[in-house]
């Protein structure tokens, strides 16, 4: 659900956030880019809007949104089978 933006739609807006920490990295801690995940970034997750007003907030929501639906669908269950020899049951 928090894939809105294909990476063409968000590359925009990725640029957008890269060149603002260029500018101001010292606010690189305060925009919450590498944690704390915490309950103020979950909020921050939860903006689904879609309409861009060309801030860096939505920006940065919009390419967070992004990494943690990326993270999810890379995320897999591995299953290991071994036999079982049938006196085991």
């Amino acid at each position: 659900m928090l894939d809105l933006l294909d990476i063409e739609g968000l590359y925009p807006l990725y640029r957008r956030v890269e060149r603002h920490l260029q500018e101001f990295p010292e606010q690189r801690d305060l925009l919450q880019i590498d944690g704390p995940y915490d309950e103020a970034f979950q909020q921050k997750l939860r903006d689904l809007s879609t309409e861009d007003d060309g801030t860096l907030a939505y920006a940065l929501a919009k390419v967070q949104q992004y990494r943690v639906a990326m993270t999810a669908k890379d995320c897999s269950i591995m299953i290991a089978l071994s036999p079982c020899l049938q006196d085991e049951w």
